[in-house]
């Protein structure tokens, strides 16, 4: 193929202009899973040092990895479903996105297997969060004369207080990026941008004074 070249200066028969402004284009698809699944990874590590707070910092990595949960199956379900199909998927709860984004791209559904049987778990807990309740607590035991006092009496735990360590924050988020890893090897090639990963690209073009 022969190049042509255009001369300086002239663009089809008219003088150009030496630019002066510069239209910039940035594209980006953003998912929400990501900055959660970031949080949760920064809270976890946190509460691996096992410092004064880390039970804050466990039940904070255990929280953003449940909304992840629920971020990642949004993003996929966009992809997969459109118009008034996405609005059916968008009202459904997270439990049966899971299932209906298993469905569509024929990965096999097992609750009792990993890492479906952690996710369920996980969605479970974060209702607990999103909907806790008030929970009385007695606790009973049997103590000798000298420690009838209550100098030395630790506060009992709720039963949610009791779901939050360090192993389980560690554990979930390890869950959720197993499921996002699933997904991301059964979604078409051309619809990963902004699901297996978080970034954006820019275009720049001149703009002429003609």
């Amino acid at each position: 193929m022969q190049e042509i070249t255009i001369p300086t200066g002239l663009y089809f028969g008219k003088k150009m202009t030496k630019p002066q402004l510069y239209k910039r284009e940035i594209t980006r698809n953003y998912s929400a899973h990501h900055t959660f699944l970031e949080i949760a990874s920064i809270q976890m590590e946190l509460a691996q040092q096992k410092k004064t707070g880390w039970f804050n910092e466990a039940l904070i990595s255990m929280t953003f990895s449940a909304l992840a949960v629920e971020a990642l199956a949004n993003a996929v379900g966009h992809r997969l479903w459109q118009g008034h199909a996405w609005e059916d998927f968008e009202d459904c709860k997270p439990i049966i996105k899971l299932e209906r984004i298993a469905k569509k791209l024929a990965i096999p559904y097992q609750i009792r297997n990993e890492p479906w049987k952690t996710i369920q778990w996980l969605i479970k807990f974060r209702n607990k969060i999103a909907h806790a309740k008030p929970e009385p607590i007695k606790q009973f035991s049997k103590v000798g004369h000298a420690k009838k006092g209550t100098h030395d009496i630790n506060c009992p735990e709720s039963v949610l207080e009791n779901l939050v360590s360090k192993n389980t924050a560690k554990h979930v988020l390890k869950s959720v990026k197993d499921l996002k890893d699933i997904f991301c090897k059964h979604i078409p090639e051309e619809e990963l941008d902004g699901i297996c990963t978080d970034g954006w690209s820019a275009t720049t073009e001149p703009i002429f004074d003609m």
